[in-house]
């Protein structure tokens, strides 16, 4: 299966899919998607709004982490490896195959996406 969470640095520039889940909490009435192998999660009043929200906190983190030259060493806290043939590539293979159980607790609906960082 292909790996579907990974970042590639670039000339300075950080390109890479990762996976987000979106969900409905029927509690409060919100939306919230979720990124696990980034460890971020947003909301919103729709599905639509709370995917748009994920996709901007992770380009400002990942932003911020480069600029403050933290990226790789918070990937690796994060659980992401090196590509071993191509160096410039990270790669997280945590939730690759199926979407985490304890997403699937929150909402049995749940949706999932790739986003492109």
């Amino acid at each position: 299966m292909e790996n579907l969470n990974r970042i590639k640095f670039s000339k300075g520039k950080i390109e890479g899919i990762v996976q987000i889940y979106t969900y409905k909490d029927d509690d409060d009435n919100i939306y919230y998607s979720e990124c696990p192998a980034l460890d971020i999660v947003s909301y919103g009043d729709t599905e639509v709004e709370a995917q748009k929200m994920v996709e901007e906190a992770i380009e400002i983190q990942l932003d911020y982490m480069n600029k403050k030259g933290t990226l790789i060493e918070e990937l690796l806290k994060l659980g992401w490896e090196k590509n071993p043939f191509n160096k410039q590539k990270f790669e997280n293979k945590v939730f690759t195959d199926k979407i985490p159980p304890y997403l699937i607790s929150k909402n049995p609906n749940i949706r999932n996406q790739k986003v492109f960082a």
